[in-house]
Order: C-alpha cells, then structure tokens, then sequence
C-alpha cells in the first residue's frame, strides 16, 4: 500500500517540468518492494517521462510513512508549493485499451513488451486428479478390508494394554519383594 502511494507520489512530482529527479526515502521494507515487486512500474515511470528515481532507506520513519524531495536539473532542491499546477494530460497520452502482456518467446524488437513472470502451477487437490482419471491405477478396494484407522487404534490399544499389564507385573514383584523384606526382618527381630 505505501509502496503504491510512493509510486503516485513520484508519478505526480514526475509531471512537473521543472522537476528532473525524485529522492524518495521509504522504509527497507517498503523499499524491497519497490525495488523488486514493483521494480518495472518505476523503471516504466522513468522512462516515460525522461526523469530519474533514487530510492533510499531510512528505519526510523514509521511503516506508513516515506518522504519525497524533488530536484531540479542543476540538483537543486524544488517547493512544490511554489510552482505551476502540472499541465493537464493530453488525451493523446492517456490509455485507450489496457496494455496487453506477452510472454518472453513471442517478444518482437520492433514493439517494447513487457515481461510476465511464469507462476508455478498449483498443486493438483482430490477433485482435480478424480477428473483427469488419476486414481484409475490404484488397486480395487475389498468389501470387507478394516480401514487403515481401525488397525492405527487398534495397535496403539494393544500397546497401551501391555504397558498396564507390564506395570501391573513389576508392582506384583515389587510387593512380593516387599514380603520377603519383611520375613527377614522378622527373623532378625527373634
């Protein structure tokens, strides 16, 4: 969102004639998207108007916030209050039909183009692959196979009840140990 308003920003001091240059100081994560998501509309900006955009990064403005200085062409600083309202745009400048995006294979030098990134594919879900016929090669389901969460629980129920009948042991031996103490002492009291 600020890396769009920072982008309009430097759109609309781009429209004054006087202006040659924008320093715009954003945060560094403001700046990353500037520099790589939305690298290509600055790169278009600049080169529409002829004007040049130097980005910097200062931490210690707040995440919604970016400053923007204009420059003249001998470098020196602008007041944008104190110049003309930009000229209107011609009505030749303006879009008539959106422009068209056209993969790298099919670029032609004569036409400027611009890139599109090729996406990933999205993972195939159930349904997708239960269409394609993708779950034609897995084996026949039996009628009366146990589902694979019955026998889960089952082993685990098998697992508990031999730790119980294992502690339940070692308490019988540990009681009949206890017993045998007892005798001892017995013996040794006579």
């Amino acid at each position: 969102m600020v890396a769009a308003d920072a982008l309009r920003r430097i759109s609309l001091l781009f429209a004054y004639l006087a202006v040659k240059r924008v320093h715009l100081t954003v945060t560094s994560r403001v700046a990353g998207e500037l520099l790589s998501v939305r690298r290509r509309a600055l790169l278009e900006l600049e080169e529409k108007f002829g004007k040049q955009v130097e980005v910097t990064i200062d931490d210690h403005l707040r995440a919604d916030q970016f400053k923007a200085a204009a420059f003249d062409e001998r470098n020196h600083a602008i007041e944008l209050d104190r110049l003309p309202r930009p000229p209107r745009p011609l009505l030749a400048d303006l879009y008539t039909e959106i422009p068209e995006y056209v993969d790298d294979e099919d670029t032609d030098e004569r036409v400027k183009r611009r890139r599109r990134r090729r996406r990933k594919p999205a993972p195939a879900d159930a349904n997708a692959i239960l269409l394609a016929g993708g779950f034609d090669d897995l084996p026949a389901v039996i009628e009366d196979e146990r589902p694979l969460m019955h026998v889960i629980r089952e082993a685990e129920d098998d697992k508990r009840a031999a730790r119980k009948t294992a502690k339940a042991e070692s308490r019988d031996d540990d009681r009949d140990e206890d017993d045998g103490d007892e005798d001892e002492r017995s013996e040794r009291g006579r």
